[in-house]
Protein backbone atom coordinates (compact mmCIF):
# COMPACT_ATOMS: atom_id res chain seq x y z
CA UNK A 1 0.00 0.00 0.00
CA UNK A 2 2.85 2.58 0.72
CA UNK A 3 4.65 1.85 -2.64
CA UNK A 4 0.75 2.35 -4.13
CA UNK A 5 0.53 5.38 -2.28
CA UNK A 6 3.69 6.91 -3.29
CA UNK A 7 2.94 5.98 -7.31
CA UNK A 8 -0.39 7.47 -6.94
CA UNK A 9 1.28 10.57 -5.73
CA UNK A 10 3.96 10.53 -8.44
CA UNK A 11 1.40 9.93 -11.28
CA UNK A 12 -0.71 12.85 -10.21
CA UNK A 13 2.71 15.05 -9.90
CA UNK A 14 2.69 15.49 -6.45
CA UNK A 15 6.21 16.46 -5.56
CA UNK A 16 5.43 17.43 -1.93
CA UNK A 17 3.54 13.92 -1.33
CA UNK A 18 6.37 11.89 -2.74
CA UNK A 19 8.93 14.05 -0.60
CA UNK A 20 7.29 12.94 2.66
CA UNK A 21 6.54 9.54 1.93
CA UNK A 22 9.94 8.80 0.49
CA UNK A 23 12.53 10.83 1.80
CA UNK A 24 10.95 11.84 5.40
CA UNK A 25 9.03 8.78 6.43
CA UNK A 26 10.59 6.31 4.29
CA UNK A 27 14.01 7.66 5.01
CA UNK A 28 13.28 7.95 9.13
CA UNK A 29 11.85 4.31 9.04
CA UNK A 30 14.96 3.10 7.29
CA UNK A 31 17.29 5.07 9.66
CA UNK A 32 15.78 3.74 12.56
CA UNK A 33 15.80 0.32 11.46
CA UNK A 34 19.35 0.68 10.78
CA UNK A 35 20.12 2.15 13.71
CA UNK A 36 18.92 -0.82 16.16
CA UNK A 37 20.23 -3.02 13.24
CA UNK A 38 23.94 -1.78 13.53
CA UNK A 39 23.55 -1.61 17.51
CA UNK A 40 23.37 -5.04 18.13
CA UNK A 41 25.88 -5.99 15.10
CA UNK A 42 28.63 -3.90 17.33
CA UNK A 43 26.62 -5.70 20.18
CA UNK A 44 27.69 -9.09 18.62
CA UNK A 45 31.21 -7.88 17.10
CA UNK A 46 30.02 -8.71 13.39
CA UNK A 47 32.11 -5.69 12.02
CA UNK A 48 31.23 -4.44 8.69
CA UNK A 49 31.51 -1.01 10.78
CA UNK A 50 32.60 1.14 7.44
CA UNK A 51 29.46 -0.43 5.65
CA UNK A 52 27.39 0.23 8.43
CA UNK A 53 28.58 4.15 8.89
CA UNK A 54 28.06 4.13 5.35
CA UNK A 55 24.36 3.02 5.15
CA UNK A 56 23.59 4.99 7.80
CA UNK A 57 25.41 8.27 6.53
CA UNK A 58 23.37 7.61 3.12
CA UNK A 59 19.65 7.27 5.14
CA UNK A 60 20.59 10.20 6.76
CA UNK A 61 21.47 12.28 4.21
CA UNK A 62 18.57 11.52 2.02
CA UNK A 63 15.96 12.25 4.96
CA UNK A 64 18.14 15.51 5.93
CA UNK A 65 17.43 16.20 2.16
CA UNK A 66 13.48 16.02 2.83
CA UNK A 67 13.50 18.00 5.59
CA UNK A 68 15.07 20.84 4.11
CA UNK A 69 13.04 20.15 0.98
CA UNK A 70 9.93 20.38 2.90
CA UNK A 71 11.28 23.61 5.07
CA UNK A 72 11.15 25.48 1.55
CA UNK A 73 8.20 23.94 0.97
CA UNK A 74 6.52 24.86 4.07
CA UNK A 75 7.45 28.80 2.84
CA UNK A 76 5.59 28.74 -0.28
CA UNK A 77 2.01 27.08 1.23
CA UNK A 78 -0.62 29.62 2.23
CA UNK A 79 -0.93 27.57 5.74
CA UNK A 80 3.16 26.90 5.83
CA UNK A 81 4.37 23.49 7.81
CA UNK A 82 1.27 23.04 9.85
CA UNK A 83 -0.17 22.74 5.90
CA UNK A 84 2.40 20.17 5.41
CA UNK A 85 1.77 18.09 9.11
CA UNK A 86 -1.48 16.54 7.90
CA UNK A 87 -0.41 15.08 5.08
CA UNK A 88 2.39 13.04 7.01
CA UNK A 89 -0.01 11.04 8.87
CA UNK A 90 -0.90 8.81 5.83
CA UNK A 91 1.85 8.05 5.20
CA UNK A 92 3.11 7.21 8.95
CA UNK A 93 0.11 5.02 9.23
CA UNK A 94 0.99 2.91 6.08
CA UNK A 95 4.90 2.93 7.44
CA UNK A 96 3.02 1.34 10.64
CA UNK A 97 1.32 -1.15 8.82
CA UNK A 98 4.95 -2.03 7.40
CA UNK A 99 6.33 -2.06 11.29
CA UNK A 100 3.62 -4.46 12.15
CA UNK A 101 3.92 -6.77 8.63
CA UNK A 102 7.55 -7.46 9.63
CA UNK A 103 6.83 -8.06 13.40
CA UNK A 104 8.36 -11.61 13.20
CA UNK A 105 11.69 -10.59 11.27
CA UNK A 106 12.28 -7.91 13.83
CA UNK A 107 11.73 -10.64 16.47
CA UNK A 108 14.21 -12.31 15.45
CA UNK A 109 16.38 -9.63 16.20
CA UNK A 110 14.86 -9.01 19.52
CA UNK A 111 13.43 -6.09 18.56
CA UNK A 112 9.34 -5.18 18.99
CA UNK A 113 7.05 -3.19 16.33
CA UNK A 114 6.45 -1.43 18.93
CA UNK A 115 10.01 -0.11 19.53
CA UNK A 116 10.26 0.60 15.85
CA UNK A 117 7.41 2.65 15.61
CA UNK A 118 8.49 4.59 18.68
CA UNK A 119 11.91 5.24 17.08
CA UNK A 120 10.26 6.10 13.57
CA UNK A 121 7.62 8.43 15.79
CA UNK A 122 10.45 10.22 17.69
CA UNK A 123 12.54 11.22 14.47
CA UNK A 124 9.34 12.45 12.49
CA UNK A 125 8.42 14.34 15.76
CA UNK A 126 11.53 16.17 15.94
CA UNK A 127 11.76 16.75 12.34
CA UNK A 128 8.06 18.15 12.16
CA UNK A 129 8.55 20.69 15.41
CA UNK A 130 11.75 21.94 13.72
Amino acid sequence: RFDACLAAAAQRGDYIDTVIGTQLVLEALGDALLQRLDAGLSRHRVGLVRLRRLLRAQEASHHAFGVAELARLATTLPFGSSALAGRILPYRQLAGRMIDAGGPALRAFDLTPDAIAADLDLRLAQEVCA
